[in-house]
């Protein structure tokens, strides 16, 4: 049942956020486009199929949260502390996303 359960939740997860981060950055218009070329996207890289219990799925769903809160932490604290606490639980699962975080770090330095 994990071997199922776990992927698709970090697969609807991934989506979600995929889904507040088009609606932050480019309105109600871009959601829909944004949906459907990235879960198909999330679908075809295959850390999302059944049988991924990996650390990948996992770092990509958080990286994405903290991408999705980041776009809403100029109107939320809440939001902000939740983006870099995201960036925080991606780096402790694995360091190759130091880019990553690296690069969200960069933009909050340029934006605050």
């Amino acid at each position: 049942v994990a071997l199922v359960a776990w992927p698709t939740l970090l697969f609807g997860a991934a989506v979600f956020y995929l889904t507040r981060a088009a609606r932050s950055f480019a309105g109600e218009r871009a959601v829909l486009p944004a949906v459907v070329v990235g879960a198909a996207a999330l679908h075809f890289i295959g850390i999302f199929s059944p049988g991924a219990i990996d650390h990948h799925n996992v770092q990509l769903t958080l990286t994405m949260a903290s991408l999705s809160l980041l776009l809403e932490a100029p109107t939320s604290r809440s939001a902000a502390l939740f983006s870099g606490l995201c960036a925080a639980l991606t780096l402790a699962v694995g360091m190759e996303t130091a880019p990553y975080v690296a690069t969200i770090g960069a933009a909050v330095a340029l934006l605050f």
